[in-house]
This record gives C-alpha cells, sequence and structure tokens, in this order.
C-alpha cells in the first residue's frame, strides 16, 4: 500500500468548487498537509472509482450538500517537500465546479470548519496555495456555463470508463515547475 507522506507514485485527488450564489464553500483542514488552511472539499481517489464519484463521495464525506456538478475546470501538480528538501506529497488534483442545492455545510471527516465565504474575501483567508486562481476560474465558467454539460462514459471491451466533460474554452490557470514547488509548514 503506497503512503501518502514520502509517496512512491503521485496520488490522484479531487477538488470541488461548490458556489452558492457569490459565495464559495470553504473547509478547514483537520489533517497534514495543510493542516488547519482553508481549501475546497475534495479527497484522494479510490480503486475502481472515476474522477466524479469520487468528487461526489468526498463532498458526501466532508459536508454532506446537494450539488449539481459541473465539469472538470482545472488539473494541478501539488509536490510538497519537507525541511530537508525530499519530497513529502505529491498530488495530482482535478478541480471540479459545482453549483449548491440544497443542504448547509457539516464539517465531518478530516476537516474541522465548511463555511460559506464570499469569493471576495476569499483572498483575505489563510488558504491553500493557489486556491483563488482556482476559485477565479470556476466562477468564470459557471458563468459561461448557464446549464452544466452531462460528462460523458468512455468505455470499451474491458474498460470500466470514466466520466469526461469538457471544460469551458477559456484556459484559466498554467503553473511552471518552479510555482509547483512548496515547502510544508
Amino acid at each position: 500500500m503506497d503512503s501518502r507522506e514520502y509517496p512512491t507514485r503521485p496520488i490522484v485527488a479531487v477538488g470541488i468548487v461548490v458556489l452558492k450564489g457569490d459565495q464559495v464553500l470553504l473547509v478547514r483542514r483537520g489533517v497534514p498537509p495543510a493542516f488547519g488552511k482553508w481549501s475546497v472539499p475534495g479527497g484522494g481517489v479510490e480503486l475502481e472509482e472515476t474522477l466524479q464519484e469520487a468528487a461526489v463521495r468526498e463532498l458526501k464525506e466532508e459536508c454532506d450538500l446537494e450539488v449539481e456538478f459541473g465539469p472538470a475546470i482545472e488539473s494541478i501538480d501539488r509536490l510538497i517537500y519537507d525541511e530537508d528538501g525530499k519530497l513529502q506529497y505529491h498530488y495530482v488534483i482535478v478541480d471540479f465546479v459545482a453549483r449548491w442545492v440544497a443542504g448547509e455545510p457539516v464539517a465531518a471527516t478530516d476537516v474541522s470548519d465548511a463555511r460559506w465565504v464570499p469569493v471576495d474575501q476569499l483572498r483575505t483567508m489563510d488558504t491553500t496555495t493557489g486556491l483563488a486562481e482556482v476559485v477565479e476560474c470556476a466562477v468564470a465558467a459557471a458563468r459561461s456555463l448557464p446549464k452544466f454539460p452531462q460528462p460523458r462514459t468512455f468505455a470499451g471491451p474491458g474498460f470500466k470508463g470514466g466520466n469526461y466533460a469538457c471544460p469551458p474554452p477559456q484556459r484559466c490557470l498554467l503553473r511552471s515547475k518552479s510555482d509547483r514547488r512548496e515547502q510544508s509548514k
């Protein structure tokens, strides 16, 4: 079994940017990495689980909200190094946009708090690196798509398939290798 800390390969994960009017759902991380920082709900993809299935499960586990899922809007390489310069965490995160439908956030599992935050106040909070840019991308995607496209499933003999939805036409974010490097705190 691969460990999340000092991994032998990248860990695939999902993030869900849930929008409710001019607010975004944030959770305070209750476990490393980025313990105590604000981020969007999400987590690791389990074996035999599609990206969207992981997003649905993680949102249910962490906040128990009903949402309308939209497309994947971004992928991020999150590399975090320890004080000695050794790779401590390596995640490949696919972020989805979603619109709130019903329910109020309740912090559960590996988050210590969950709340709605006005998007324009996001940059004043102690968040994970790059979160504001991801949320801005999600807001742009939600505005450009009055109705979210349904994910498509690709399958063939012996292939379970996976969901795929085309992202909006604009390019939201591109990071260089140096931007991906973070020191754990």
